[in-house]
């Protein structure tokens, strides 16, 4: 049976929810971070805070500097954990099994649900808007065969409110031009030094790795070479977690 697994994204949760709380932050540039430090981070940015150069791990002050009119909002782990939870029980009239991936952002398995719910580019699109027009919650989605190309899908997308959905066999494509430093999966330290390998090889985009034979990479890369190529094909055969 084909698979239809849609990667839902509430992009910046901390600051939706702020928004839907507050209507004066909404359509402007808004931050996540502490505000009872002078070095305080920013860790999360509205789309209009990203539009004037603004990102997650700058200084408060320094966004301040690009962006006078920005607003500081603090963080608020009880209420990010309360509606990430609202959002699971929302999901579940949409689709039978789904995963948390990380507060706002979930895995929808979608397989075998078109008879019922008809065919997964319209469940999806029911589900996106009903959070912007019930929760207020903008969100960008991808749809694809399975979680990494459906996740790499939404998150290449550039605005929320948004659904990309990638047809079998048409990975490749999608994923050539893709940044290598897109692949998901590896823990920071990992990440670094994979990723530096990679650049010094010249193989900067996942198109480039996919190139490759398996045994060039595994000369190189060793055991995680396997991994290493089916990412860069768009392969990947994890099912997706009961939320718990």
């Amino acid at each position: 049976m084909e698979r239809h697994i849609l990667c839902l994204q509430i992009p910046s949760f901390g600051i939706a929810l702020a928004q839907t709380r507050e209507a004066s932050l909404r359509k402007r540039p808004v931050v996540l971070a502490p505000v009872h430090t002078r070095r305080a981070l920013v860790q999360e940015v509205s789309w209009e805070a990203a539009q004037e150069g603004i990102h997650a791990g700058m200084t408060v002050e320094l966004a301040r500097r690009l962006c006078p009119s920005i607003r500081v909002v603090p963080p608020d782990p009880a209420l990010v954990r309360s509606a990430h939870g609202d959002l699971q029980q929302a999901i579940l009239s949409f689709a039978p099994k789904g995963e948390s991936i990380r507060p706002g952002s979930l895995f929808l398995d979608l397989t075998g649900t078109q008879r019922l719910l008809g065919h997964p580019v319209d469940t999806a699109a029911r589900l996106e808007r009903e959070l912007t027009v019930k929760w207020g919650w903008p969100s960008m989605m991808g749809l694809a065969a399975n979680k990494l190309v459906s996740q790499l899908a939404a998150t290449t997308l550039e605005q929320p409110s948004r659904l990309l959905s990638i047809d079998p066999g048409s990975e490749p494509q999608f994923l050539a031009p893709l940044p290598a430093t897109l692949l998901p999966g590896l823990n920071r330290t990992q990440a670094s030094r994979l990723l530096c390998r990679l650049d010094d090889l010249n193989l900067r985009t996942l198109g480039s790795i996919a190139d490759v034979p398996l045994d060039q990479l595994e000369s190189v890369f060793g055991t995680a070479a396997g991994l290493l190529h089916d990412w860069a094909l768009g392969i990947d055969a994890s099912p997706v977690r009961p939320l718990i």
